[in-house]
């Protein structure tokens, strides 16, 4: 073999140099394109997460709305089923309290009722002792009786000469 000079060694150190040159210039650009991909995509997962965060804040107030609406909702409902069972109760029970008055007022008119038919009371005593209730007693024996009208607002009886036809 021979000998290589020092120039030739300089020169091929050169072009082995400028070659190495050439390739780190060609993977700098190729990381430079790598780096503006990369700055792209960056970019838009920024926005992404912008999107991402308003839409996450979206979903929190609307489950919240939601769960007020429904506790609202239901709240409502139970009170209005609460009053209706209450009101239904209280009729109930003025409606036995009435009952059982309409039953007592009319064992009592009956109890009267037996004692007129056998003569035994006064007709016009009995009729001005009934309770006050909103009623017009008339006769119907064609003659010119004495007809009582009972009024509870005032609690007067007023005693009308004549049948009312």
């Amino acid at each position: 073999m021979t000998d290589l000079t020092r120039e030739e060694i300089d020169a091929k150190l050169e072009a082995n140099e400028a070659r190495r040159d050439a390739m780190f210039a060609t993977i700098n650009g190729k990381l430079d394109l790598i780096v503006e991909r990369l700055e792209s995509q960056i970019k838009r997962i920024d926005k992404l997460e912008q999107a991402m965060i308003s839409l996450k804040s979206t979903v929190i107030i609307t489950g919240i709305s939601s769960s007020i609406a429904i506790i609202l909702g239901v709240a409502g409902f139970n009170a209005t089923l609460l009053s209706n069972m209450t009101a239904t109760f209280e009729s109930g029970k003025e409606t036995a309290t009435m009952q059982y008055e309409t039953r007592r007022m009319a064992q009592e008119t009956n109890a009267l009722l037996k004692k007129w038919k056998s003569g035994s009371i006064n007709k016009l005593r009995t009729i001005k002792s009934l309770p006050l209730l909103n009623f017009t007693m008339s006769c119907y024996c064609r003659k010119n009786c004495e007809v009582l009208t009972c009024k509870p607002s005032t609690g007067r009886r007023d005693r009308i000469p004549k049948h009312r036809r």
